[in-house]
């Protein structure tokens, strides 16, 4: 995602009047509650927010998109199911042989 749509998100959200609470709290007080420096104060700190939010998305984005990716993906899910499936016949043995099933 672009800057550009970045700070017209931001834009949008404060033209609507639908803005993050604590951002907007934090920009009220940089901007020290002058209006117009208190809008660049919030575009800057959503954008920023907005940046790391991409950024924390893009590894999994990049992992599902390659073929190595799905692949490890796959095996960690399978291999998670395989240790409860391991327990779990660990466990309805051990009940089976003190009830004697």
């Amino acid at each position: 995602m672009s800057d550009e749509a970045l700070y017209l998100q931001a834009a949008e959200e404060i033209k609507s009047g639908k803005m993050d609470p604590a951002i907007a709290a934090k920009a009220f007080a940089k901007g020290e509650g002058e209006e117009n420096k208190t809008r660049a104060v919030y575009m800057e700190l959503r954008v920023q927010q907005l940046k790391m939010e991409v950024a924390s998305q893009r590894p999994m984005q990049i992992a599902l998109n390659t073929r190595e990716g799905v692949r490890t993906l796959t095996v960690t899910v399978f291999k998670s199911l395989g240790y409860a499936l391991f327990v779990f016949l660990i466990f309805y043995t051990l009940i089976r042989a003190f009830f004697r099933l």
